[in-house]
């Protein structure tokens, strides 16, 4: 196991980071197939928009977190605030 131990800049000198384990971390994620995944139903609420409704599933979920991005000026921020 190969512990590397942080320069003195950092705030926690002490703290080591294994490599090891964190291979070992990502080598237990699996896929899993769409079919295995079971759909749940959540409450969610309207933005008032229904295409936007739509493309989230049917609005937002409470406690979720929705990226919006797009070119500059395409009209994210107009949108946002039209939600508001």
């Amino acid at each position: 196991m190969r512990n590397v131990e942080y320069s003195k800049r950092n705030p926690h000198p002490k703290f080591k980071h294994s490599f090891q384990n964190q291979a070992r971390a990502i080598s237990e994620i699996k896929p899993h197939k769409l079919s295995e995944i079971v759909h749940q139903e959540k409450d969610r609420f309207s933005t008032g928009f229904s295409e936007m409704d739509s493309v989230l599933g049917g609005g937002i979920v409470p406690g979720s977190v929705a990226l919006l991005a797009g070119d500059p000026g395409i009209g994210k921020s107009t949108l946002l605030l039209q939600m508001l």
